[in-house]
Order: structure tokens, then C-alpha cells, then sequence
């Protein structure tokens, strides 16, 4: 990417501010900051540079200065594309011995400095740019980078790094004194406050970008989503949502390139949400991305995904209070959930293999009936939970099925007594006297005969669905009221 700012930014020499933000929206969809950070500091700096008409007009200065200046600058502005800032530091010198007062080499230089992370000769280039040119924003802001950078990788410990950032604080609050309206500066004292986890400050300065110019409009897209950001570090999930409210309605309907643009962050900062497993924050901002880009088939399939995650985990909450599923099939459940949610992608292969094994383990160590009624009841009542991996619960299914048919019998224990799907929901307690008879009729009769075991078998795959049906429509609950009243008069007698 070039770093002559009008090529970096595609946009004429004579382009008005109008023409240079919409250059400037379109790059930034283009290369968004969590995705291309190299990328976006040069157009940022080109941004910045142009949409300050005195630093614009020692750049422009600067590019009039003769053909051998004008050939170092743009050798300078390769290498500086290229990230080859220590070689770009020659032409860029070679320049200012010839003009001194080059502003924009020297700010291209500090700029290098900042690159290499020199950041002594950082500070001194931009004490000088100050000094002689006091009023020109963008060399105050990257005097302050030059403080805020160093604290990068520094422990909350170090006693240094409070003092830098305090410094750093001093430069850009002189940035947003001479350009109250450029809402990077407040994100620039945000994030200064984020470095310390204080989250209060943080929402404070971004809060005063918003209203710097007493509106909110398509000027504060930016700093919104920096604020979706400060939340998530504070944990304030449901101030994630409500600002993804405020910035959708800001957004122009008109505006095509304008709505790509906002689609393209959504999308980034809902691809962030879900790395790190705020998935419900993550699909309101997959939800406003399609919405403003409803073409874009990969983000379709991409929320999609999310959605159905949250409707597995939505119903697993349901689910491990369901006393109709039995603890070894709740355990497969929140495997298989976990694992969609992408909860062991800090596993080893190993590890995720062990569980697993524990997993299967514990189906064993029930009558293969409750397994087969209970993953009926999880393929009827959480259908999300069983679509993870349908091959794998309707295995679990067959099984138990082909088990429960070769050893003849059910459990008639405590856990049995919940196999009365229909009769339970009819009489709405297990331990009715119509409930145990109808049991006693199961255990005795039916389950001593092929005929009787196969049509058990069938109960116990249908049998919830029924039953369900029967719990919330009362007239159909009286119907089979009526028909088990009459049927149970004919039940054989119980064998002495």
C-alpha cells in the first residue's frame, strides 16, 4: 500500500474532507484495524494528515519542494509501505539536511521511530514538531503514541508505566483541544484508561466524543464500537447490545457504501464477540451486519452457526433440569454442546479424547430403557442439542433400543417410574394407583413376550412425544382419561 497519502487514500489531490472520509470509510471496511492493524495505521495516518488542513498543507508543501525531494519522499513513502522503516529513516534525513523545516519529513520520521520502537528519538521528533508548529493536532497525537506505546507489554507493577501513560494523556488532550470534534483523540485517552482496567474513565472519555459536537451521527461510528470494546473488557454484556442499537440507528439508509462499511465492522466485532464465547453479544452484531450487507452468503452461514450455538445452549439450560433425562445422557448433552461452542479448543486431542471416553463410560452404568427413553426425550423436547451431532445420539438410540429388546425386561425401579410417559401425564403424578397398575401390567405381561417387548420398545421411542401433547392440551388429557379408565378394567389380575 502506498504511503503518498491521496494514492494510500485513492483520492485526488484537490479532494474535499467529504471525498476523504468516504475514501477513508471504504479502506477501513477494507482493512479493518483487529484484522490488518499494519494496514490501518497507514491509512489512519493518511486520514489524519488530510483531514488536517495545516498538516495537509505541509504535506502539500512538502511534495512541491523540487524533484530530488519529491523523489526521496516518495522513495521514503515506499520503504515506509514495504515496513522497511529503518531504511526509510536515509531519504527522510537526506530530506531535512536539505530542509530543515520539512515538517511532514519529520513527521514521516517520527513515524519510523515509532515503528522500530525508538521510542527516545520518537519524542524528541515530536517535542520539536510541538514546538514549531504547536497547533497542528496530528503531531500532539503521535507524541502521545510515543509515550502510550512503550507501555504496551509493561506489568501493572512497573511503577513507570503510570507516569508514561499520564504523559501520554497530557499529548493527546492537547490534540483534542485544538480538534474537540476528531473523535480519535478520545478513543486515544480511552484506551490509555483501558491499559490501567479502568473501565469507568474509559466509558467517560469516549462518552465526551460522542457529545463533543452536541449531535450523534455517522461521525461517531468509530467511537461506538470502540465503546462495545470497553464493555466487553468490563464485562458490561448487556450495555454491548444496547450500543449496537444506538449505532445501527445512526446508520444512513441511503448511504450503500456507508452500510458495507458499518456491516464490515459489525461482522469484525462480532467475529471478536465469539472468540471469545459472548455469543449472544456476538449474533446481535452478526444480526446488524446482515442486515446491512444481506448479499454476503459467508456471513449468513457464519451467524447461522452462532444461532444455532445459542440455541443448544439455551436449551441445555432447560434440560439439566429435566427429570425425564437421565444424568448420563445430560452428561453426552453438555459434551457435545461444550464441544460446539468450541469450549475445548484449549484441549489437547488427548484430553478431549479421555473425556469423552468418561462420557460413554457413564451410559453404561444405566438400564439401557432410561437411556433410550431419555435421548427421546432430547431428539423431541431440544431438538438443537440433538442436531449437533444427530449420527451420534441416533447411534446412542439404536443401541439402547437393540439392548432394552435382548434382555427382556425394564427397569422397574425408581427410574422406571418415569417410563409411564403417557400415563403419567394423564394422571400428572407417577405414583397414581392407575400409573402403578398399568406397570404392573408392563413389567408382568408385556415384557414377557416378543410381541409385548416389541410394542414397549415402540412406547418408550414415542411415548414422550405423546405425552407432551397430552400435558398441554387438557381436552386431550380427559380423552386418554376416559380410554385408560375404561381399558384398565380389562388389565389381567396380577400373578400370585
Amino acid at each position: 500500500m502506498s504511503t503518498d497519502h491521496y494514492e494510500t487514500l485513492g483520492v485526488p489531490e484537490d479532494a474535499s474532507q467529504e471525498q476523504i472520509k468516504r475514501a477513508y470509510y471504504r479502506l477501513v471496511r477494507q482493512y479493518p484495524p483487529e484484522k490488518e492493524p499494519e494496514k490501518f495505521k497507514v491509512i489512519r495516518e493518511a486520514y489524519e494528515t488530510l483531514s488536517d488542513p495545516k498538516a495537509r498543507d505541509n504535506y502539500n508543501a512538502m511534495q512541491r519542494h523540487g524533484e530530488e525531494v519529491r523523489r526521496l519522499f516518495g522513495e521514503a513513502e515506499t520503504l515506509m509501505a514495504e515496513d522497511r522503516w529503518e531504511e526509510a529513516q536515509r531519504p527522510l534525513k537526506r530530506i531535512l539536511l536539505v530542509i530543515p523545516t520539512a515538517d511532514a519529513a519529520l513527521n514521516s520520521l517520527g513515524i519510523c521511530y515509532l515503528n522500530l520502537a525508538d521510542w527516545a528519538n520518537a519524542i524528541k521528533v515530536y517535542d520539536k514538531l510541538t514546538t514549531r508548529s504547536p497547533d497542528v493536532p496530528v503531531y500532539w497525537s503521535n507524541y502521545g503514541m510515543a509515550y502510550y506505546e512503550q507501555t504496551e507489554d509493561m506489568s501493572d507493577h512497573d511503577h513507570r508505566k503510570s507516569l508514561l501513560l499520564n504523559n501520554a494523556r497530557s499529548k493527546f488532550k492537547r490534540a483534542r483541544d485544538l480538534e474537540p470534534y476528531n473523535v480519535q483523540h478520545y478513543i486515544s485517552l480511552s484506551r490509555t484508561y483501558v491499559r490501567e482496567k479502568d473501565y469507568t474513565q474509559a466509558e467517560y472519555w469516549l462518552e465526551q466524543g460522542i457529545t463533543a459536537d452536541g449531535k450523534t451521527d455517522t461521525s461517531d461510528f468509530e467511537i461506538l464500537f470502540e465503546l462495545c470494546i470497553v464493555y466487553l473488557y468490563a464485562g458490561k454484556l448487556n450495555s454491548i447490545a444496547q450500543t449496537a442499537s444506538r449505532i445501527i440507528a445512526m446508520v444512513p439508509p441511503e448511504d450503500d457504501e456507508f452500510r458495507k462499511y458499518a456491516s464490515a465492522r459489525f461482522g469484525v466485532l462480532g467475529h471478536e464477540l465469539f472468540q471469545l464465547r459472548a455469543f449472544r453479544e456476538a449474533l446481535t452484531f452478526l444480526n446488524a451486519s446482515e442486515r446491512f450487507d444481506p448479499g454476503n452468503e459467508d456471513l449468513k452461514e457464519f451467524a447461522q452457526s452462532v444461532r444455532s450455538i445459542m440455541d443448544a445452549r439455551d436449551q441445555f439450560d432447560r434440560l439439566k433440569n429435566d427429570p425425564q433425562v437421565c444424568g448420563p445422557v445430560k452428561a453426552f448433552c453438555a459434551y457435545y454442546v461444550a464441544g460446539n461452542s468450541g469450549e475445548f479448543e484449549d484441549e489437547t486431542q488427548e484430553d478431549t479424547d479421555r473425556i469423552f471416553e468418561d462420557v460413554v463410560r457413564g451410559l453404561d452404568t444405566v438400564h439401557p430403557s432410561m437411556i433410550l427413553s431419555s435421548v427421546v426425550r432430547v431428539r423431541t423436547s431440544y431438538p438443537a442439542i440433538y442436531g449437533i451431532n444427530a449420527s451420534a445420539f441416533g447411534e446412542v438410540e439404536r443401541v439402547a433400543s437393540e439392548s432394552s429388546w435382548r434382555s427382556g425386561t425394564f427397569s422397574t425401579g425408581a427410574g422406571a417410574k418415569s417410563g409411564c410417559f403417557v400415563i403419567t401425564a394423564t394422571y400428572d403424578t407417577p405414583y397414581a394407583p392407575q400409573v402403578a397398575r398399568f406397570r404392573q401390567f408392563r413389567d408382568e405381561f408385556l415384557l414377557t413376550h416378543p410381541l409385548g417387548r416389541a410394542f414397549v420398545c415402540l412406547y418408550y421411542r414415542w411415548g414422550p412425544c405423546v405425552a407432551t401433547l397430552v400435558r398441554r392440551h387438557p381436552r386431550l388429557k380427559r380423552l386418554f382419561a376416559c380410554g385408560l379408565g375404561f381399558l384398565i378394567k380389562y388389565l389381567p389380575k396380577k400373578a400370585e
